[in-house]
């Protein structure tokens, strides 16, 4: 009767949890950047629950709940997704500016580095970022200095390949 007695109370402890989170596919929340621009990227989410994405010149930083914990101005343009490392830095490349940013948790720049172009960064296990320029592939250092580049393409067409004269 006691192993009864417990699993009831779990399955309806388990239920009743389940009945206070929200339904899949209900709006929680909405938020106006005030911008007529249209957010193209997608949305990174920091382990802390903080949510990146840029529009309208800036990059924002929004709380799970919906309201904003930062905006910083880096320029109009097409913003790429945004990437979230280890230590909590936001790296976003715009095509306004051609530049691929480290953005510190608070809000603040920490660097730049110039790439030609605004393809959504990825972080490597060493912490070392990956972006794709206009005609090279990049690798950047955590503290913005250039690890290496490989031609990848130019004038529309992109080689993964190889090299070509």
């Amino acid at each position: 009767m006691r192993a009864f007695i417990s699993t009831a109370v779990t399955v309806f402890a388990a239920l009743a949890e389940a009945a206070a989170q929200p339904q899949p596919g209900n709006v929680l929340w909405t938020y106006d950047t005030g911008s007529s621009t249209t957010i193209k990227s997608s949305p990174a989410v920091a382990p802390d629950g903080t949510i990146y994405f840029g529009a309208g010149g800036s990059l924002y930083a929004m709380t799970n709940m919906g309201s904003n914990r930062w905006t910083l101005a880096l320029g109009n343009g097409q913003y790429s997704s945004p990437a979230v490392a280890a230590d909590g830095t936001i790296y976003v490349a715009t095509s306004a500016s051609g530049y691929l940013y480290a953005v510190s948790p608070d809000g603040t720049q920490k660097w730049n580095y110039a790439t030609g172009g605004y393809g959504s960064p990825g972080i490597g296990l060493d912490g070392s970022i990956y972006c794709a320029g206009y005609t090279f592939l990049y690798a950047v250092s955590p503290d913005g200095t250039n690890e290496w580049q490989h031609r990848i393409g130019g004038g529309g067409k992109v080689r993964l390949a190889r090299d070509q004269p």
